[in-house]
């Protein structure tokens, strides 16, 4: 037989709620093991022929099947009403099944002839049950303690979704020792889950932590920013408009690389058409991001956290390239290393040289905010944060006589040299090359 999976659970979760609104046709098939009974249910096909279906998939004789009876009194109590008589014990055998599942039923009720029947399956249960079945108190409490683990496994999934493939095992091997009622099984499992649970929660305390001395040295408007971005990581919204933009920002990256690629062999052709094409992608990246950019219908207060934290500016391991004086080098570079500068990720190349309202660089003329400089230091500490290994930076002579760019000095840099302290990142000294004449 076939296990119940977390997928039958669900498609009978809503037929049950269906049924609290109408009559359902249903058949049963209890097993020789508490955990190999079944119920179906559905709004048209007869109930003889679910009954037909569970038979052939259980191999049971001990079939039921009818129609379910809307009772708003008793909202917790499932009603069927049969066609023939019962098997023995079906009702209480049923409703256990059911919590085993965490379905939303608390009592099975039948009905035969127009009267309600008693049920006689106290005993016939234990009979049938198997030596590793637990007393229905203890399987309650383990339940009430599994259920409070699967919120705290939801709360840390949220925020950190690479923990789902880490926690998501146990809690089906759990399920899985319930559903069978065995107590042994289910009780080491919480166990070894709440273990999981505790350590993953320390883990995500030690890198806020992490993250949190990583940006000590910015302005404060700058590190106010960065701890916003952070918590804004776990918002719904933000990770599904992060999805929407997932294959545009892997696009603009690649074409980027291949503009810069074309326009250093003199492609003119070739970069023509990957230019129009960033265009394309650039602009429809932006028409997500336009709610999010100051002033917009989702961001009326100015927070420039609210647009970068859509942006995919992560770089692989060994592989940032951070430049002052020409970003062009920077791309270069960084093609030739398997590597990526901020402008080249695909959540950089979404904003660079996007300027939607006319915004000031900054405010030396007077200018009220925001002003677009936020919006880039903002973009380069988030850059700096999720780099790691080897950092390259590329200079022009220039900019090496002022030991680097301003966003290199006052943003970049101060969080890589805190990283380094963290043994995350190691600082190599800047390459120095004159600025390219030719622009992606």
């Amino acid at each position: 037989m076939s296990a119940f999976s977390d997928d039958d659970a669900a498609e009978l979760k809503a037929s049950l709620q269906r049924a609290r609104r109408q009559p359902m046709n249903f058949a049963a098939a209890l097993g020789k093991r508490p955990e190999d009974h079944r119920l179906s249910l559905h709004h048209t096909r007869a109930g003889r022929a679910l009954a037909k279906v569970l038979k052939e998939a259980t191999g049971s004789k001990q079939l039921a099947f009818g129609i379910t009876e809307v009772d708003d009194s008793r909202k917790d109590t499932l009603v069927l009403v049969l066609d023939a008589k019962p098997p023995t014990g079906l009702a209480k055998k049923l409703a256990n099944w059911l919590k085993l599942h965490g379905l939303p039923i608390r009592k099975v009720a039948l009905k035969l002839e127009g009267q309600e029947l008693e049920d006689d399956g106290d005993e016939q249960e234990s009979e049938d049950a198997s030596p590793n079945t637990p007393a229905p108190g203890k399987l309650t409490t383990l339940e009430a303690a599994f259920r409070q683990l699967v919120l705290k496994v939801k709360t840390l999934v949220e925020q950190a979704p690479q923990l789902d493939a880490a926690l998501l095992p146990a809690v089906k091997a759990i399920q899985r020792a319930l559903s069978q009622g065995d107590e042994a099984a289910a009780t080491e499992g919480i166990r070894r889950l709440a273990q999981a649970i505790a350590e993953a929660q320390a883990g995500l305390a030690a890198a806020d932590a992490k993250y949190k001395q990583a940006i000590a040295d910015l302005e404060k408007p700058l590190r106010e920013s960065m701890e916003r971005l952070r918590n804004l990581q776990s918002d719904p919204k933000v990770k599904e408009d992060r999805k929407r933009l997932e294959k545009t920002s892997a696009r603009l990256s690649q074409a980027i690389k291949k503009a810069r690629q074309a326009a250093k062999a003199g492609d003119a052709k070739a970069q023509q058409a990957l230019e129009k094409l960033l265009a394309e992608e650039r602009k429809a990246a932006r028409e997500v991001l336009a709610p999010y950019w100051p002033g917009g219908k989702d961001n009326p207060g100015g927070d420039w956290a609210m647009l970068v934290a859509r942006l995919d500016v992560s770089s692989p391991k060994d592989g940032a390239v951070f430049w002052s004086g020409d970003k062009n080098n920077a791309i270069d570079l960084a093609m030739g290393r398997g590597g990526i500068s901020l402008e080249s990720t695909g959540g950089g190349a979404m904003i660079d040289d996007w300027n939607a309202t006319g915004l000031p660089w900054n405010g030396g003329k007077g200018d009220p905010p925001p002003y677009l400089m936020d919006l880039w230091q903002l973009a380069s500490a988030a850059y700096a944060s999720q780099a790691e290994g080897v950092i390259t930076a590329i200079q022009t002579p220039e900019k090496k006589l002022t030991d680097g760019g301003d966003m290199w000095r006052h943003v970049e840099r101060k969080i890589l040299r805190r990283k380094e302290l963290q043994g995350l990142v190691t600082l190599t000294e800047p390459i120095i090359q004159p600025s390219s004449l030719k622009k992606a």
